[in-house]
């Protein structure tokens, strides 16, 4: 039944204990909720963990989430536990296994992804990092297991690898250096998503370039790539501007004959009205001019800052 006047704090009680009581009956399994904060990417979430007593998996879901998208908008708490006892059910079910935490798989497994600083301050202070394009942007190491599921390398993991943060960021390095990224035309990602031969697509305006890895799952890691950027540089044939569309990928346009103000208008209303929270790059654009990524001032000028690096082989990392 649907209870007005809930707090957040009691729904998260309610759910926990719902979601519990139908795995035990419909799954014929024990789990037990745990209520923790998590670091995730721009924001700090409070999250419900169930642990299983026959895997170390523990599949999270976001009980604020649920209480604002579902809760607030008229579902009942037992079809909404209904439907997260499924999703934690079928996550338990389908989870990778736990990687063996050796320097060796580190070697093999540890990338990087983009963050925005200022969005992620608490979470820069217990990981390794670098700064990007005069600081606007921090790379961290990640470990993926799969396409769709990783954990960020904190210092603590650092530690127990006997690794440096420096190790740790190089593997990250030569991993996104020697991995694949994805250069597509807009024609050509539009043509994929509606099903239309690109011949047959209208034009999209610019010369748009779209920027992110073969998984588009935090793609934007692409511009860590001198190889990516390098080819982007061939195919739009010189300088371009990046739009930083999400974590998963960046549009890139030619920079002649471009309005830097408009173009960061245009990021801007994406980001407040298209874009999750946790999706989001940052709201400034970049350049390119062949060898440094560099952030945007008021024309297509870049700004220089003494912590932008090169993206080149001599890994000038600002811790």
């Amino acid at each position: 039944m649907y209870k007005k006047n809930i707090t957040l704090d009691e729904f998260t009680n309610e759910l926990m204990n719902n979601v519990q009581e139908i795995l035990k009956q419909k799954y014929d399994i024990e789990a037990e909720p745990h209520r923790q904060m998590s670091l995730k990417t721009n924001v700090e979430l409070e999250t419900v963990c169930f642990k299983f007593p026959d895997s170390p998996a523990a599949p999270s879901v976001y009980p604020e989430d649920l209480y604002l998208k579902q809760y607030q908008n008229g579902d009942s708490i037992e079809t909404i536990a209904e439907q997260t006892a499924d999703i934690v059910y079928g996550a338990y079910k389908m989870s990778p296994p736990i990687p063996e935490m050796t320097t060796d798989q580190a070697r093999e497994h540890i990338t990087l992804s983009l963050v925005n600083t200022a969005k992620n301050g608490k979470l820069l202070s217990e990981v390794p990092s670098f700064k990007v394009a005069g600081g606007e942007l921090s790379a961290i190491p990640r470990w993926e297991i799969s396409d769709n599921a990783s954990f960020i390398v904190t210092n603590k993991i650092c530690s127990n690898l006997m690794l440096t943060p420096d190790e740790v960021l190089q593997m990250g390095q030569h991993n996104i250096d020697s991995g694949e990224y994805e250069v597509k035309t807009m024609k050509e990602v539009l043509s994929g998503q509606m099903g239309i031969p690109v011949d047959d697509m209208p034009d999209v305006g610019p010369d748009m370039v779209v920027l992110s890895v073969p998984s588009h799952v935090r793609g934007a890691k692409a511009l860590l790539s001198d190889k990516a950027l390098q080819e982007v540089h061939e195919r739009v044939g010189g300088d371009f501007v990046i739009l930083p569309s999400s974590t998963h990928e960046v549009i890139c346009i030619p920079a002649e004959g471009m309005d830097a103000n408009a173009l960061r208008a245009m990021v801007n209303e994406v980001n407040t009205t298209v874009l999750d929270e946790q999706d989001f790059l940052s709201s400034n654009i970049m350049i390119f001019k062949g060898n440094k990524l560099e952030l945007v001032g008021e024309s297509l000028n870049p700004i220089t800052k003494v912590d932008d690096i090169s993206i080149d082989d001599d890994m000038g990392f600002s811790m």
